[in-house]
């Protein structure tokens, strides 16, 4: 049986989270958690994160599930100083930066974003349950109201799943 295609629309203007456009779009969402873990911050991430190498980061990874499909892949890394004691939560079916602002008080304002389309890695095709060797990869920063740098995350997602919009003003 062939999956039925879902997309959501990613604006690139603008902050959104994945958790709210799926639900302005009235779909179903699953989170799994693959990892949640405390790392230290090698030179990439600290260099991302703008923070000392070997600072501890809160690091962990979701497949988001949407209307039964396996559509990301998603990895983030925070500073721990930020969210002491995350490692511990279980993201399941929540949003994480709703989950920011409830028990943080972290409200992310903005994000910057680079898209790729790359060679899927093979794990990669196997959780996302990919025919083809592609994966859209949107790698960024998101920051909060006086931009400090909250996290450095990597979405590994289905190459349909995101439409994106950009509107220019002349």
């Amino acid at each position: 049986m062939k999956n039925k295609r879902i997309q959501i629309t990613r604006q690139l203007a603008k902050f959104s989270s994945t958790t709210k456009a799926l639900e302005d779009a009235g779909l179903t969402c699953e989170i799994r958690i693959l990892k949640n873990e405390i790392l230290e911050a090698n030179r990439y991430l600290s260099q991302k994160l703008q923070v000392s190498l070997a600072s501890p980061l809160i690091f962990f990874q979701r497949l988001r599930i949407v209307e039964g499909q396996p559509k990301t892949i998603e990895t983030s890394y925070i500073p721990e100083e930020l969210v002491p004691g995350m490692e511990q939560v279980q993201l399941n079916d929540r949003s994480f930066y709703q989950f920011l602002n409830d028990e943080y008080q972290i409200e992310i304002r903005k994000s910057e974003e680079e898209i790729l389309l790359v060679k899927a890695s093979e794990n990669e095709k196997r959780l996302l349950e990919l025919t083809d060797d592609e994966v859209l990869v949107l790698k960024g920063k998101t920051f909060d109201k006086s931009q400090r740098c909250i996290e450095y995350f990597e979405i590994a997602a289905v190459p349909d799943f995101y439409v994106f919009e950009s509107g220019v003003s002349v």
